[in-house]
């Protein structure tokens, strides 16, 4: 049975809200790297990899999964990413 097209949607968004989830791990995960190597030759690398990041886990959160489904990503999952 093919799936419908409510039912796509709602698979995308659950696959958006997971992709920025992880985002969200990543860069929590980055910072505590950088916290326990403040002063290393990839000090501005991660600096600039956290600013990349999160950058995009902003847009796609603005940008996709808000005003492409009409509904708030699952925060749960931001949380649960970051430890």
């Amino acid at each position: 049975m093919r799936p419908t097209s409510n039912n796509r949607q709602r698979l995308l968004g659950i696959y958006l809200d997971d992709h920025r989830a992880g985002a969200a791990g990543g860069v929590a995960l980055a910072r505590r790297m950088l916290e326990s190597n403040p002063d290393n030759y990839l000090t501005s690398t991660m600096r600039e990899l956290i600013g990349e990041i999160d950058s995009d886990r902003q847009l796609h959160r603005e940008r996709i999964v808000d005003d492409a489904f009409g509904s708030t990503p699952g925060d749960y999952r931001q949380v649960g990413s970051r430890n």
